[in-house]
């Protein structure tokens, strides 16, 4: 985003739907991506989640990603974001997502989950 030269969240939630597209578009179904994101406004994060669905990604985890020893902005700004998100997404495979829906949270589709993305 640049206020300068007149580029607004849509602008970059357009820009990065693009991108997320053509990772989505080269990926064998299946498959997984990793993204490192790294801002303070809330309404940038759900301009990357919409983007990343609006792709056809599955998000499966956001976790924190633990840098050990922070910049000097990190360190010295209160206003510095302190921790990156590591997204974890998948593009899916057909039948996998529809199984999960129809039985919901059960043992079972833990195991159809894991043996699903092992086979890949």
């Amino acid at each position: 985003m640049d206020k300068f030269k007149d580029k607004a969240l849509p602008e970059y939630q357009h820009l990065m739907q693009r991108c997320f597209a053509e990772y989505y578009r080269v990926l064998k179904p299946g498959r997984w991506m990793t993204v490192v994101f790294s801002n303070s406004k809330a309404s940038v994060w759900n301009a990357i989640q919409v983007s990343l669905q609006q792709a056809g990604f599955m998000v499966a985890e956001v976790t924190e990603l633990d840098k050990v020893q922070g910049s000097y902005r990190q360190v010295t700004s209160t206003t510095a974001v302190k921790q990156d998100l590591v997204i974890s997404a998948y593009k899916p495979n057909g039948g996998l997502e529809q199984r999960l829906a129809e039985r919901g949270a059960a043992p079972d589709s833990a195991w159809d989950f894991v043996q699903t993305h092992l086979r890949c």
